[in-house]
């Protein structure tokens, strides 16, 4: 009778045991192969905050970057947004010595176009004038943009130097020359045109003999 009880109360005990929750062990989850390789489609929600540096290969889709006006994105165009150009010209001294020409890539138009912005990159000029001259050795470079209301005249001045002395004919010339890389921007306005001008002094000794030759390089952008 004694092991009957027993047994009830075991059975008893049990019965009411198997009806009550168990709550797993809350265990850390250390992952030692990294970097951990992932195949297939991920799903992201929510804001995901990264560090670092990302490599993304986005086949379809597309990503929205934020920009503002205090923090702006910078894009650069690429070759396909600029057009080369080079532009000369020559000139004899005039009867007061003096030379000056208008730079153009052919057929006397002007050299930037509307709407259009020159870069200029490098400029090269050589001017041959009479030996008995005592010139003025500076190049001027001159912008000369349309008329009003954007009128206005940049100018820009480069030491030419002496590298040749030709005395032992007729008639004695000096050799001038002058080249440089540079950064000089010439604004086309959207209905109007610029002009770009160079122009040496030598002094009335130089008149009608020698001359001015100029060349320029670089690209246009559209405004």
């Amino acid at each position: 009778m004694r092991n009957t009880v027993r047994i009830a109360v075991c059975s008893a005990v049990l019965v009411a045991l198997s009806g009550l929750a168990y709550a797993a062990p809350s265990l850390p989850v250390s992952i030692v192969n990294l970097p951990l390789s992932v195949t297939g489609t991920v799903s992201v929600g929510n804001t995901v905050p990264v560090t670092g540096t990302v490599n993304a290969n986005i086949t379809s889709g597309s990503v929205g970057i934020a920009t503002t006006a205090a923090n702006p994105l910078y894009v650069e165009g690429g070759d396909t947004a600029r057009h080369a150009v080079e532009a000369a010209c020559d000139v004899l001294f005039d009867s007061t010595g003096q030379a000056g020409c208008t730079l153009s890539t052919g057929g006397g138009a002007p050299l930037v176009p509307a709407g259009q912005i020159l870069v200029i990159e490098s400029i090269s000029c050589r001017a041959s004038v009479n030996h008995l001259s005592n010139p003025y050795s500076d190049l001027l470079l001159l912008i000369s943009m349309p008329a009003a209301p954007n009128h206005a005249n940049f100018y820009h001045n480069f030491l030419m130097s002496r590298f040749l002395s030709l005395t032992d004919g007729s008639p004695q010339l000096d050799y001038y020359a002058f080249a440089t890389p540079m950064k000089i921007y010439a604004y086309g306005f959207p209905a109007a045109t610029t002009n770009v001008f160079v122009q040496i002094q030598a002094g009335p000794f130089t008149a009608g003999v020698g001359g001015l030759t100029c060349s320029v390089s670089g690209y246009y952008v559209a405004q």
